[in-house]
């Protein structure tokens, strides 16, 4: 049996620095835990790698084999992408949409061409590694008992339309593996209204799609204090994701879209282009406004802020992910602080599952030494948001100069 972390998201939203901050805090608890990297095409990893996907295949060697990826410039030509594409229908799907879009600066065959040259390497990989599944299990037999992390590529097309990811994932439940899948975002995309809303349902997409239980980080929380000026509500608002409608509503109260407020030599120029903005924007909003709904609908989608270098984090999230996928009712639970804790009765079992609920689920303190997710998201919004270096360290220098 092993239990586990599916560490997913986009590109460049942190997953290898969430795997590495991860690996450090199991360490210091003194977890047994491995890190399998599922990216054939990740080769600078942050983190020691005990499984890795590059051994089996390399993105690289895929696209020099098969003339694919961006280097080779040939995907359209090559005799698997021909029958990718004809299984696939895709070439009657985008010449329908080529006769829609006015897309005259480019040909059918160039989409064709962009699509494949910069996503089917990485399918194939994905499906070579399903065929070949049986290495992927001889690997992590000999780890057993470990806190397993998976570091998954960042394409979201591979678990929200291809089946290859969630074969792989099918598999390894087969054989009593527990997983709780972890959804990556950037907080930076907190400052942009379509973004945000964006992320909300690739979120929901990602938890009905894998039908796993199921967390959402925001990471790169540190970051905000570079853009605590573009953000229109607190932290909370964009964790709990309760009412994500005003947002929208805030956005057509602003009559800056384009963050145009004064004069200039190129007014001109920029009233234009806001009258054109204009024009989008509304039917953005029609289009977000539905998503919203949507997403609120459904009521599944909700954060938990995420600094790889805050280890009061990194432990929230560990306690809500071994809650979610039993290892918090296992015999290798943890206690409050996350040091492993051996359970040999059922009754301390039942013991443990409540304790844990408590901290997990309830906004309120578990006990001296342990935050809750909502005290936690208080700190963060007062030490990476509302702190303003220049005006809250003024007055010290002053007194100082004054002294």
């Amino acid at each position: 049996m092993w239990y586990g972390q599916l560490v997913i998201g986009p590109p460049g939203s942190g997953k290898s620095s969430y795997c590495f901050g991860m690996q450090q805090m199991l360490d210091a608890l003194g977890r047994r835990h491995i890190v399998v990297n599922l990216d054939p095409m990740n080769d600078l990893l942050p983190y020691k790698c005990d499984i890795d996907v590059m051994d089996l295949v390399k993105g690289e060697d895929v696209m020099n084999a098969h003339s694919l990826g961006p280097n080779g410039g040939k995907a359209y030509t090559s005799i698997y992408t021909r029958k990718y594409i004809h299984a696939c229908n895709l070439t009657d799907v985008l010449r329908f949409a080529h006769s829609l879009l006015p897309l005259h600066f480019f040909t059918c065959d160039d989409l064709l061409a962009f699509l494949f040259t910069n996503y089917l390497p990485m399918i194939y990989c994905m499906e070579y590694l399903l065929e070949n599944v049986d290495w992927l299990v001889d690997k992590l037999k000999a780890f057993t008992n470990s806190y397993v992390l998976i570091d998954c590529p960042g394409q979201v097309e591979l678990f929200t339309h291809h089946d290859a990811l969630r074969a792989i994932i099918r598999h390894l439940e087969r054989l009593d593996f527990r997983m709780t899948a972890v959804q990556v975002v950037d907080s930076t995309l907190c400052t942009d209204a379509f973004k945000h809303i964006s992320a909300l349902l690739m979120s929901l997409n990602a938890q009905l799609q894998l039908e796993l239980p199921h967390i959402n980080v925001l990471s790169k929380v540190d970051l905000l204090r570079l853009h605590r000026k573009d953000l229109r509500f607190r932290l909370e608002f964009y964790a709990d994701a309760y009412d994500v409608s005003a947002l929208l509503q805030a956005m057509e109260d602003d009559p800056h879209p384009l963050g145009i407020q004064e004069e200039s030599f190129v007014l001109f120029l920029a009233a234009a282009t806001s009258c054109a903005w204009r024009f989008v924007q509304q039917k953005l909003l029609g289009f977000s406004r539905a998503v919203c709904e949507l997403v609120e609908d459904f009521n599944l989608v909700s954060f938990l802020p995420v600094c790889v270098t805050d280890k009061e984090c990194m432990l929230l999230v560990l306690r809500a992910a071994d809650a979610a996928n039993g290892f918090a009712m296992g015999n290798y639970a943890t206690n409050e602080r996350g040091y492993p804790l051996q359970l040999d009765t059922e009754e301390e079992r039942q013991q443990m599952y409540a304790s844990t609920s408590t901290r997990v689920l309830r906004p309120k303190r578990a006990s001296n030494k342990t935050c809750s997710a909502w005290e936690l998201m208080e700190r963060l919004q007062e030490k990476y948001v509302d702190f303003d270096p220049e005006k809250d360290e003024a007055p010290i220098e002053e007194a100082t100069e004054a002294e």
